[in-house]
């Protein structure tokens, strides 16, 4: 795997939450992560370890710690938060484009309540260290942006300004990040997936028709 961070393990004295760690990010986070010796424990809606094991050996993988639940679930997601007690936490769990698009209150719940499980179980663990992906997609609601909106994109947004207030109330600290389109292993779904499969048909030598046009950020998953 292609690293090009350097990760002090020393600077971690506790466990790593990954939130979506079966997701495309999520599985290079802990890739990343376990490759530099940090104690990681994944969080995920299911214990499909597809997308990690291209990245991780079978062997590494079987001994990260795997938990199972809903991040839209408030009790659930305490109770994991209280019982790993994290130093830090990497929150990537959501819903993307189309599927927000498809059940918009699923996709509220996951990508907003989910984010207020996490900052809310940061706050009462006291919890200092947060990062969360938020998403190029917020660009699209900046004062005269001709950018597509999208229920995903007000979400993030959303997660953003959620974030803030943390902050300004209670002294919780994050960082949201905005990636824009991620491309590489592991990336096989979502809108913005069909870069990533462009690129498997050119190396296969085979014609494929990207189903879009447009200025577009593209990010390699593993960065």
């Amino acid at each position: 795997v292609l690293n090009k961070f350097d990760i002090p393990r020393e600077r971690f004295d506790g466990p790593v939450l990954v939130t979506g760690a079966g997701g495309c990010i999520g599985a290079w986070t802990l890739s990343l992560l376990s490759d530099a010796g940090v104690e990681v424990v994944a969080f995920d809606l299911s214990d499909n370890k597809r997308r990690p094991s291209f990245l991780i050996e079978e062997e590494k993988l079987n001994n990260i710690s795997w938990m199972t639940g809903d991040i839209s679930d408030t009790e659930t997601v305490l109770n994991t938060v209280e019982k790993v007690q994290p130093q830090a936490i990497i929150h990537l769990a959501a819903l993307q484009v189309p599927f927000c698009a498809a059940d918009p209150v699923e996709g509220a719940k996951v990508n907003v309540v989910g984010t207020v499980n996490i900052l809310e179980s940061a706050k009462k663990n006291g919890i200092k260290r947060i990062s969360d992906a938020s998403s190029v997609a917020a660009h699209s609601f900046l004062p005269g942006s001709n950018s597509l909106k999208t229920l995903y994109g007000a979400y993030k947004t959303c997660d953003e300004q959620i974030s803030e207030v943390y902050w300004q109330d209670h002294g919780v600290p994050s960082i949201c990040l905005r990636p824009g389109i991620v491309v590489g292993v592991g990336r096989d779904q979502g809108m913005t997936s069909k870069q990533t499969v462009a690129m498997l048909a050119a190396a296969l030598n085979e014609p494929y028709d990207i189903p879009y046009t447009g200025n577009v950020s593209h990010l390699f998953a593993g960065e």
